[in-house]
């Protein structure tokens, strides 16, 4: 039997999609849907799953806050171990032969941001669900014959849904980052990255800045940063970086020595490679 990869559900989700592009999943790997974020990444922590498909960020609104959140502070044996791209399109479908004018519009919140010009101008009641695929679902099963979901063609078809509008993002040519969690770092590949959390351990000015130039000073490059609340207080951040080496080289493993000297908390959340390098 093949890896169990756990994915952001039900069937025809982005999610879903990019199953297909997991490299270390191999080829007789099980999928199985779960209905939220939050329950892809438990799965995979209590061992339900050895690999867990969520989306991170996309190219129109950024990062997925609530897989970040989980990712920062919920997760323990969770890593990072791999990244996958997609490029995305929304459609907006009803129920095959409906009825009557719409009523309703349903989507992911990220979908429904990434068509906000669409959704805005049918001047529909805005409805969120856990998944485009969801919205998809509600629409062909659910006692509302006027709701419009805004979803992936793919996932209207498999439902069975009528096209009303196809193409309805707000910027042609979006992709969205999916990363896949296992319970351990991918090995290096020469072409990898790490991801991590910074807490600085105060709120001096320059404490940033300080934190950065122990990266550049490596010559480590940078190619994500996000701040996020650390929850106990307003005004108290951490940082989400990403550097484009793997934890196991020495310029990483240097820069989070001295960062842990200079008392910042380092929390790694994995090593990956690079989406299209090959290996």
């Amino acid at each position: 039997m093949g890896a169990r990869v756990a994915y952001l559900g039900p069937e025809g989700t982005f999610a879903h999609q990019a199953t297909v592009l997991v490299r270390g999943a191999g080829p007789d790997a099980v999928t199985a849907p779960y209905p939220t974020v939050v329950s892809v990444l438990e799965a995979v922590e209590d061992g339900a799953a050895d690999l867990g498909v969520v989306p991170f960020e996309n190219s129109v609104e950024g990062q997925v806050n609530l897989t970040v959140d989980v990712l920062v502070h919920d997760s323990e044996r969770i890593q990072v171990c791999e990244e996958v791209v997609l490029d995305v399109t929304f459609g907006a479908y009803r129920q095959a032969g409906a009825a009557g004018p719409p009523t309703s519009v349903a989507s992911h919140p990220v979908g429904l941001a990434q068509c906000r010009r669409w959704v805005h101008d049918s001047g529909l009641r805005i409805r969120e669900t856990s998944s485009t695929a969801e919205a998809c679902r509600l629409a062909a099963e659910g006692d509302d014959p006027g709701l419009v979901a805004v979803a992936a063609p793919e996932a209207a078809a498999r439902w069975g849904l009528d096209t009303v509008a196809v193409g309805v993002e707000d910027f042609p040519g979006a992709q969205t980052r999916f990363v896949v969690v296992g319970r351990e770092a991918a090995a290096p590949t020469g072409h990898d990255r790490t991801m991590f959390v910074l807490t600085p351990p105060d709120d001096r000015a320059g404490v940033l800045l300080a934190a950065l130039e122990q990266l550049s000073g490596r010559g480590l490059n940078l190619s994500a940063i996000a701040s996020r609340p650390l929850r106990a207080r307003l005004g108290e951040y951490c940082f989400v970086l990403v550097v484009d080496a793997h934890l196991a080289e020495a310029p990483v493993a240097g820069a989070f020595a001295a960062l842990r000297d200079d008392g910042f908390t380092v929390k790694v959340l994995g090593a990956y490679p690079q989406w299209g390098t090959g290996s």
